[in-house]
């Protein structure tokens, strides 16, 4: 790209750049290392090069070079421009750039200015205004394959090594190992000494005097009032009504010659309803659905089923029902254990209810404690036995007929 003539320090200005390198003409030679070179590189990723261009954007460069402030930097976007200008006691670089690859926002301004009035040592002091990386680079490569000697923003090349420069109070730059002339001593501001001020005395608190404690005084009893639902009148008590004898009735008589005079007919008159709205009849519950009712997760105690009067077919079958012997069964099991109340109702429920008789054999003992539990269930076995002799032979009676 062209370079426009521009003012000190923008002699030659390029824009619109990325990883490119121009060649300077220097009116002078600059030592470094053991080298004196008459050709300089300017890059737009902020390093000077010495004998060949190299614009390494990602590291140090390998060439001999100084890095002032080495980044991926472009020159892309309004504002952006590498320029430099020379003269006859140094020269002056400036990078106007934004990081890779913004074209717009704000941008950052780094400048170069080396001083070669020291010749054959040089300094060189940057200034940097605007956003920089944390991983700016900033040091000096003396010749290709050897390390990098990093510097500040002031240093100075002698002897092949630069020279770390400091900044003075008075806006002089001197290396780092030299000291700066002495500040001037201001005169010190007397201070006015503090007047103390006396602290002020306590007045001791008065005691509060105790109030007298009042003695109590006699309560008095409130005399009781009436509620509302106690009438202040008495009422009298109704007299017993005595009965009214009634003439005996002839079915066979007209209804007006039956009833007595004082018992007149009474015609209703007539009414915009016929007929009164048909409420329907209430169902009360039933006694056993009381007792459910009442006792849904536990067992009806003995002396509450005994005293309802109801039979354990008129409970359901899972109610739990507590026996007179303390015994706990459901509804199901103690109406099936009757059965064992008598050999004869035994056989009866054989023949009647055969489900009803298996449900008693399968529970024998149920009902009664564990200490008697075996002698009674060896005993209702016997009865079985019986049981399904009888049956055997009644059913062998119908199989001849």
């Amino acid at each position: 790209m062209q370079a426009v003539v521009d003012a000190p320090c923008s002699t030659y200005s390029w824009t619109g750049e990325d990883d490119t390198a121009h060649q300077m003409a220097l009116p002078f030679s600059l030592p470094l290392g053991n080298t004196t070179y008459d050709t300089a590189y300017v890059t737009t990723n902020g390093t000077l090069t010495f004998g060949a261009p190299d614009a390494n954007f990602s590291s140090y460069p390998n060439t001999p070079s100084i890095s002032l402030a080495g980044y991926d930097w472009v020159t892309f976007g309004q504002g952006a421009q590498l320029s430099y200008g020379v003269n006859n006691t140094g020269l002056c670089i400036l990078w106007d750039v934004r990081p890779y690859p913004q074209s717009t926002g704000e941008l950052t301004h780094i400048k170069l200015t080396v001083d070669i009035s020291t010749y054959p040592s040089w300094s060189g002091v940057v200034e940097s205004t605007g956003w920089l990386p944390a991983n700016l680079r900033r040091g000096v490569r003396f010749a290709p394959n050897t390390d990098v000697v990093t510097i500040s923003e002031a240093f100075t090349v002698d002897g092949g090594l630069p020279v770390e420069m400091q900044p003075c109070w008075d806006g002089s730059v001197i290396p780092l190992a030299s000291a700066c002339p002495p500040e001037p001593t201001p005169t010190p501001t007397p201070e006015s000494t503090p007047t103390s001020t006396p602290e002020p005395t306590l007045s001791p608190e008065p005691t509060p005097t105790p109030e007298p404690t009042p003695e109590p005084s006699e309560i008095v009893s409130p005399t009781p009032t009436p509620s509302s639902s106690e009438s202040s009148f008495p009422i009298p008590e109704e007299p017993d009504p005595s009965p009214t004898e009634l003439p005996a009735l002839d079915l066979g008589s007209p209804l007006e010659e039956v009833i007595p005079e004082e018992f007149p007919i009474l015609t209703p008159e007539p009414s915009a309803l016929t007929m009164d709205p048909f409420v329907p009849p209430v169902d009360e519950p039933s006694i056993a659905d009381v007792l459910v009712a009442a006792y849904e997760d536990t067992a009806i105690p003995a002396d509450v089923f005994e005293a309802s009067g109801l039979d354990y077919e008129d409970l359901p079958p899972d109610q739990l029902i507590t026996l007179d012997n303390g015994v706990v069964l459901t509804a199901e099991i103690a109406d099936a254990l009757e059965i064992f109340e008598s050999p004869s109702e035994i056989l009866e429920t054989i023949f009647i209810d055969p489900r009803k008789a298996f449900k008693a054999i399968s529970n024998v003992g149920a009902d009664l404690p564990a200490d008697v539990r075996k002698t009674a269930q060896q005993g209702t076995v016997a009865v079985i036995l019986v049981g399904q002799v009888i049956v055997g032979g009644v059913t062998a009676s119908i199989a001849r007929r």
